[in-house]
This record gives structure tokens, sequence and C-alpha cells, in this order.
């Protein structure tokens, strides 16, 4: 997170020098240049503000956890006579078809905390699934 915001002030400083060669140009009034980078400028900017907040709030965690499964945790878990591998991460990097799933999805709340040779029921659009941690890493 922290790289990505060095990367967007990085672009703030480029966006404000093509705003100052666009003022520099003259007329003001019908630059679309300027019009261009001062937009960019407004976007950029508010990228910076959200990394910034998530930054000052985030939380380290660790992955060995001792209380069952967290985030940084790797689940295998048997549904259905499948196994099926569930890797436990922060929120803004959920994605359920990567099987990266969140605390705060309806199956990562259900298992957190759980250990191995645990069976959890979950209740999701399709009914209520029972799932067994057959590994947690």
């Amino acid at each position: 997170m922290k790289a990505e915001l060095e990367k967007l002030m990085k672009k703030r400083e480029e966006l404000q020098e093509i705003r100052k060669r666009a003022v520099e140009a003259g007329d003001v009034s019908e630059n679309d240049e300027l019009d261009m980078a001062e937009e960019a400028i407004i976007v950029n900017d508010e990228q910076i503000h959200n990394l910034e907040e998530q930054i000052k709030n985030a939380v380290i965690v660790s992955g060995k956890d001792s209380e069952g499964v967290g985030i940084g945790n790797t689940v295998t878990v048997n549904v259905n006579g499948k196994q099926q591998i569930f890797e436990i991460v922060a929120l803004r990097d959920a994605n359920p078809v990567e099987n990266k799933i969140s605390l705060q999805s309806p199956i990562g709340a259900a298992l957190a905390g759980h250990k191995k040779g645990d069976k959890i029921s979950v209740d999701l659009p399709r009914g209520t699934v029972t799932y067994e941690i057959v590994d947690v890493k």
C-alpha cells in the first residue's frame, strides 16, 4: 500500500507539472489540456486520500494464529466429498473467483477461529452447507 501511495505521489507531481505548463501556455478559459490535468489531479488526490486513510487504519496481523483460522491462512475444507482451498485475505484483497475470501464473507466468518477437524455449517443462498476443515496453513 505504501508503494502504491508513492506512485500516486509521483503522479501528482507529474500532473501538477502538466497543469503548470498548460497555464503558462496562455488562454486558460478554453484550454483542454488544463481541464484534463485539473480533473486528473482531483481523481489522483482522491486516490491518495483513500489510500492514506487505509494505511492509517490498517492493522498488521500475523498468519500464525494459534487460535484458529485467521487472515493469512490457507484453509483446505471438505464440502460434499470435494476438497476446496480458501485463502483468507483482507477485505480489499478478496476475490471469490480465485478462492480468496475475507473474514467478512459468510464462509470466512464461519471459518474464523476454527481449527483442523472442526465442522462448520454456513447458511448460503443455495442453502446450508457443511464444511469440514481438513488443513490450516
